[in-house]
């Protein structure tokens, strides 16, 4: 009998999940599990959520659903409590623990580019459900964060929440009209400003910052997106999201299979989506 995954979101159509996770179990040596991506948009979660629960064994958890999901859930690991969103739940005996694997793919991400960033001074743009993690991942790695979104209440909110798991770190919110007045050694876009409808934009403007040397942008579809584009052509060092969005899947499946992943099995999945998108 086959098991079933899946991926939850509004939008969904831009996944790459479905063919990424089919990838890993395939070369995990895994061959009874059926993964897909379900458009469940927020007035369909709570009862989506209990589909899911009698009938999947685990899924993935992406826009706009990472905060909204937990009080639906059964169980929260320390990782999804500590950051406070979920992107990935498991379906036990009945019971859903939800969990985050988003702050793993995105450390994992940049130390496959031999990059090091412990110490480093960001501009994180977001407040929403991945920007949560990574301010949190940064913070634990001594980072000085300072965290930038359109409603200034959001970014303070979650500026005193990282403050307050991290004690003495550097964490601050700043409106956004006054992001030229920083200077930073690392930009990470944890926006949707780039994808789907809003393709072909750029939440800032790179010229109008000091000191940038790396730009990491979350958005892995498309490929290179506006932001990355300045980035490159200024000289910096860029990266987007399929190495955090490989590796967290990766973490996802060894949460719900409880076991570890090959990881040459993790690299050729990657390499494998790497080369699927510049033949696009």
């Amino acid at each position: 009998m086959q098991k079933l995954y899946a991926v939850v979101g509004d939008p969904i159509a831009h996944s790459w999940s479905p063919t990424i996770h089919r990838q890993l179990f395939r070369l995990s040596g895994v061959e009874d599990c059926t993964y897909i991506k379900l458009h469940i948009t927020p007035e369909q979660l709570p009862p989506a959520v209990e589909i899911l629960r009698g009938n999947f064994q685990g899924f993935n958890v992406t826009l706009p659903h990472k905060k909204a999901i937990m009080p639906l859930l059964d169980e929260l690991t320390a990782v999804a409590s500590q950051c406070g969103a979920v992107n990935t739940v498991k379906c036990e005996d009945g019971r859903l623990i939800g969990h985050n694997t988003d702050g793993l793919g995105f450390t994992a991400g940049w130390r496959l580019m031999g990059w090091n960033l412990e110490g480093s001074s960001v501009l994180l743009l977001g407040a929403g459900g991945a920007a949560r993690v990574v301010a949190h991942e940064l913070a634990a790695l001594g980072c000085a964060v300072t965290i930038a979104n359109r409603t200034f209440a959001a970014a303070e909110v979650l500026a005193a929440d990282v403050r307050s798991h991290f004690p003495g770190t550097q964490v601050k919110a700043v409106p956004w009209v006054r992001l030229a007045q920083g200077a930073y050694d690392v930009v990470v876009n944890a926006t949707p400003v780039g994808m789907g409808a809003l393709t072909g934009q750029s939440p800032i403007d790179l010229e109008e910052l000091r000191g940038v040397a790396y730009v990491c942008d979350l958005i892995y579809n498309p490929p290179q997106t506006k932001l990355l584009r300045q980035g490159q052509e200024l000289g910096l060092k860029v990266l987007n999201g399929l190495p955090m969005l490989v590796y967290q899947a990766a973490a996802a499946q060894e949460f719900w299979l409880n076991r570890r992943l090959p990881d040459e099995a993790v690299l050729q999945v990657l390499a494998a989506m790497q080369e699927m998108r510049a033949d696009e």
